[in-house]
C-alpha cells in the first residue's frame, strides 16, 4: 500500500500518516457575559473542540480566585456555546475553537 505523507519519531515509531486526526482552529472568540453563543458553519465539518485562555498578567487580578468556575462550553451543529452559571465573577477570556 502507497502513503502520501507519513511520519516516523526518532525510535522508528510511526507518529503520523494519512489516517491520523489533526485538529484545526477555526477561530477564536473573546467572551465577557455570563452566556452566550456564536455560529460558525466550519464546525460542522468535523468533531469540535475548545481551550479557554485568559489575558490577564496582573500580579492584581487572579483569575483562578476571581471565578470559581470556568465557563461550561458546548456545542450543537454549527454552533458553540458558553455558560458562566457557576461563576460568581465573568471574566473575559478568550475562547479558541476548532475540529478534529
Amino acid at each position: 500500500m502507497s502513503y502520501g505523507f507519513r511520519v516516523w519519531d526518532a525510535a522508528g515509531n510511526l507518529e503520523v500518516d494519512t489516517s491520523t486526526r489533526m485538529g484545526i482552529v477555526l477561530g477564536s472568540v473573546d467572551v465577557n457575559t455570563r452566556t452566550g453563543s456564536i455560529t460558525d458553519n466550519r464546525l460542522l465539518g468535523g468533531s469540535p473542540w475548545s481551550c479557554i485562555t485568559t489575558g490577564y498578567l496582573s500580579t492584581e487580578f487572579s483569575f483562578q480566585n476571581a471565578v470559581t468556575g470556568y465557563p461550561i462550553i458546548t456545542f450543537s451543529g454549527n454552533m458553540m456555546f458558553w455558560d458562566y452559571t457557576d461563576a460568581t465573577y465573568v471574566a473575559t477570556v478568550a475562547i479558541t475553537y476548532g475540529i478534529h
